[in-house]
């Protein structure tokens, strides 16, 4: 078994097919981006492989890690780590090249690692062994495609209200204007 860490954007595409699982992109577009950012910021991106040959002499993926990060932060984004076999020499792999990424992180002064995670068994596990705490959430809302606008149109109505309000003058939405007033501050009493 070989562990090799990614430097030529070329490589992305032998694992291209187990790419962007969870995300919002499709595989082909997760590896475009990753080739880029392999390309122009290669000290911040951190892609790492597992190997080995199988019986009849081919190089087989057993898994990957993909992280990165920035100057900018104290933290290491953990973007997507992959055991492609499950059994027993997937998860000696998979520790074998999450160690090697804290020492990455370690050696560019990162003193934390970050992961969003769809919660199932699996990936609790995965959390529980190497000791990531939860220390926000994550919510999202799904637009629907058939979203009202009703809410949107009213707002507008709202707002074209209060435009004509301020065109006439009427400040306080009773007819009073400021101007009225006898004193800053004071409004006009009501009888």
């Amino acid at each position: 078994m070989n562990i090799i860490r990614v430097r030529n954007p070329l490589a992305i595409d032998l694992m291209q097919k187990y790419l962007g699982i969870d995300s919002d992109h499709t595989p082909e577009q997760t590896a475009d981006i990753l080739k880029a950012a392999l390309s122009e910021n290669p000290r911040n991106t951190f892609i790492i492989q597992a190997w080995n040959m199988d019986i009849k002499g081919e190089e087989e993926l057993l898994g990957f890690i993909i992280a990165y990060t920035t100057n900018y932060q104290k933290h290491v984004f953990v973007y997507q780590a992959m055991a492609i076999k499950s059994d027993g020499e997937g998860h000696k792999n998979m520790n074998r090249m999450f160690a090697r990424l804290i020492l990455w992180a370690e050696s560019i002064g990162k003193s934390e690692l970050r992961a969003e995670i769809l919660l199932d068994e699996t990936k609790s596990n995965f959390i529980k062994k190497w000791g990531f705490k939860e220390k926000a959430k994550i919510v999202t809302y799904d637009i629907e495609s058939g979203f009202d606008i009703a809410v949107i149109k009213e707002e507008k109505k709202e707002e074209k209200k209060e435009e004509k309000k301020e065109e006439k003058g009427d400040s306080d939405g009773r007819g009073n204007r400021p101007a009225d007033n006898k004193q800053s501050g004071q409004t006009t009493e009501e009888s």
